[in-house]
């Protein structure tokens, strides 16, 4: 019987929470968060080149996007400490909101002021940006992770009070 390989924490004063006995990090957690972002930026590409009879400018969000989501899958998948996972969650954070806000309004992206069109690829991709989210999520203890759940409470707060003045149209 092969006992879960546990990654134990390098420096215990990066979180003024203990983590108790037997809740270390599971290995792969970080990792697969790591290749899942990775995923979703080559979605990301995948995005820009079905779009790109649209023009230039209506697919540079989804190329800023795809190298933001490259960039970040390398920088978690070398990075030690809980600067890296805190950055990955205010990123998806933020692609997730642009992405309701283009489906539901069609601000910031979307051809001519419309609603964004929903199509398999983007929304494989919303789900992978998701599924980073949570992961990322699982990676933290203590109040790192109390951190990212307020800040993506105050990013959902944020995105109801656009929608609710009109600011979002």
């Amino acid at each position: 019987m092969h006992e879960p390989v546990v990654v134990p924490r390098r420096n215990p004063s990066y979180d003024e929470d203990p983590v108790p006995p037997g809740e270390e990090a599971l290995f792969g957690w970080g990792s697969g968060a790591a290749f899942l972002c990775g995923l979703t930026g080559v979605g990301e590409l995948v995005v820009v080149q079905q779009q790109l009879a649209h023009g230039f400018g209506y697919v540079l969000p989804y190329l800023v996007a795809a190298v933001l989501q490259l960039g970040m899958a390398r920088w978690l998948w070398t990075s030690e400490g809980p600067v890296a996972p805190m950055a990955g969650v205010i990123l998806m954070t933020v692609l997730l909101g642009t992405f309701v806000v283009a489906t539901a309004s069609g601000v910031p992206v979307g051809p001519h002021g419309e609603p964004e069109k929903d199509d398999l690829v983007r929304i494989l991709v919303t789900i992978g940006q998701l599924g980073t989210l949570l992961l990322l999520l699982a990676t933290m203890q203590g109040r790192r992770r109390r951190w990212a759940f307020n800040t993506i409470l105050l990013a959902g707060v944020a995105l109801w009070i656009l929608r609710l003045t009109g600011a979002l149209g």
